[in-house]
């Protein structure tokens, strides 16, 4: 008698945490985590306790998403949060005493360091910060401090992995309350699992949406739930006894093609039918309303790479990754500026939430795929408010011949950069760029790592911007693509969550997207912005 399985539905949502708070790169680093809890949850949260009512008529306002308030303030009650919130400043002393001392230190190493030995400040190290940090002068005697990374993740009061959880629940749209800025809790319709994120349970919770589940590891799972006995009828709705998808011909590439499919935003899937790349990914659900998208049933089996631009909130997403986990050989990420604040290690982050085959890689060098098949770091320059961020990197990929390049956020600073691109990798075939030249406001990611405030015109003249027109021209001239497609706007519904975008025909972004458009059409490239779902093909390759 053949056991009985159960499939994960492909509608349901799996939003990590943590701390309750939606889980991106910055919360997972424990030195940004601590600036972030003090300088931006606990401000929120003491906002919220004593003004509930605008945080609730913000709520309201589309104009107003991405702001700091709560914007699930309707399902939260006022006494809970002042509840919680006492309670993380007494549970987590040890990170608000973190963040104190990194401030501190900030203050030690401005007023003391001015040119001569730094040995003697370090006895007057704040005592959270003794032993794990490095003092140090630049080329023009500027101080600062390197972090001694590694030794954070080891500390249990800095980095404690109990604190990670997720919340699934079914999805109906793509209407979710904004990362930043909006606390999770388990509700009526949510079943909260008290795992690590570095757990082999994910591997199968996500697996069996195609390979199913025993009863014993559905039980293992939800063992995991505090409120186990009010929840199971809850956690067994999430579950159906078909698979969620099957391998189809549709996901798999059977000659000598190359399929370039567009699942939104940056996410892009380059298949032959040796290798398969995919780029800063995030992946919808399965949901009939809104748009059309492909979603994770729309994935191959196996993902022989995945590449990671950099290190903002829409462009590494745990969420889909952790969900991808199972099915992925190799993930190939920037690597940081070693013990900088606002440049935590991607790929010390990647290993202590237990994703393996990590692979750092530079400006220029080159991951072999096989004869034909390979990817190169390119340099990466802007929408980082002009910070030492080296965390970031643009990517050709040339398969069977055919030369790609996917530039992310990238904005074109030094022309001369893209001609000695050009120099050492030749024209591309295919180009995506990244045009939402209007960004956020500094402060909007980097705000709560500074000691003191940003001025305002100081924060809003280094804006994270990508491309406009004529640098996304000149970028093409340089590097003489056939086609080129404009993406990671952040414009699909399912990422409103996460970029809080909402474009109108005046936006910035739109209007210079559309001058690129037209100004490659008069030259007879083929030129698009990219929207939702599509397939596109790539045309001639030029060979070697």
């Amino acid at each position: 008698m053949v056991s009985k399985r159960f499939y994960l539905k492909g509608n349901i949502q799996a939003e990590p945490l943590v701390n309750n708070w939606y889980a991106w790169s910055m919360l997972i680093s424990p030195a940004t985590n601590a600036m972030i809890t003090t300088k931006q949850h606990h401000r929120i949260l003491e906002s919220y306790t004593a003004n509930p009512e605008i945080h609730a008529s913000s709520a309201q306002k589309k104009s107003l998403k991405g702001g700091l308030f709560v914007e699930n303030a309707n399902e939260l009650e006022p006494e809970f949060i002042k509840d919680f919130l006492e309670q993380d400043k007494q549970n987590r002393a040890e990170i608000v005493a973190l963040s104190q001392a990194i401030d501190d230190l900030q203050k030690l190493i401005q007023e003391e360091a001015k040119g001569m030995s730094l040995e003697s400040l370090y006895e007057r190290i704040p005592e959270p910060l003794q032993g794990m940090v490095e003092l140090n002068y630049d080329l023009n005697n500027y101080p600062s401090f390197r972090l001694i990374e590694p030794l954070f993740y080891m500390n249990p009061k800095f980095y404690d992995k109990s604190l990670q959880s997720i919340n699934l629940c079914h999805l109906n749209s793509d209407d979710r309350p904004f990362i930043l800025s909006s606390p999770r809790f388990e509700g009526d319709n949510t079943v909260n699992l008290q795992i690590p994120f570095d757990s082999p349970l994910y591997e199968k919770l996500f697996a069996s949406k195609q390979h199913g589940l025993s009863l014993e590891e559905v039980e293992e799972i939800l063992s995991h739930a505090p409120n186990r006995a009010t929840k199971a009828e809850l956690f067994y709705s999430f579950f159906s006894e078909k698979p969620s998808y099957v391998t189809t011909e549709a996901n798999t590439i059977q000659d000598d093609t190359i399929r370039v499919r567009y699942f939104g935003h940056a996410t892009i899937l380059i298949e032959s039918q040796h290798c398969s790349i995919l780029s800063d990914p995030i992946i919808s659900y399965d949901i009939t309303n809104g748009p059309d998208r492909l979603s994770y049933k729309d994935l191959p089996d196996v993902i022989d790479y995945v590449v990671l631009t950099h290190n903002h909130q829409d462009h590494i997403l745990f969420e889909t990754m952790l969900q991808l986990r199972h099915k992925v050989k190799y993930w190939v990420v920037p690597p940081s500026a070693s013990g900088t604040l606002q440049d935590p290690s991607i790929k010390l982050m990647l290993t202590q939430l237990g994703f393996k085959n990590i692979i750092e890689l530079s400006e220029f060098e080159t991951v072999t795929i096989n004869s034909d098949s390979r990817i190169v770091g390119v340099p990466f320059f802007g929408e980082h408010g002009d910070l030492n961020i080296q965390s970031k990197l643009a990517y050709f990929i040339e398969v069977q011949g055919h030369k790609l390049m996917c530039t992310a956020d990238s904005r074109n600073l030094s022309p001369k950069l893209y001609e000695n691109v050009r120099t050492y990798l030749g024209p591309i075939d295919t180009l995506f760029i990244g045009m939402e030249c209007k960004g956020a406001p500094l402060s909007w990611v980097y705000g709560p790592l500074y000691s003191g405030s940003l001025r305002r015109k100081m924060d809003q003249d280094r804006r994270l911007n990508g491309s406009d027109c004529d640098s996304a021209w000149h970028i093409t001239q340089c590097l003489e693509p056939s086609a080129i497609y404009i993406y990671a706007m952040g414009a699909e519904p399912w990422l409103s969550f996460v970029s809080s975008i909402a474009y109108t025909t005046s936006s910035e972004p739109i209007i210079e997207s559309d001058k690129l458009i037209a100004r490659c059409e008069e030259k007879q490239l083929e030129a698009r912005r990219l929207y939702g779902t599509e397939v596109i093909s790539l045309g001639n390759s030029r060979k070697k």
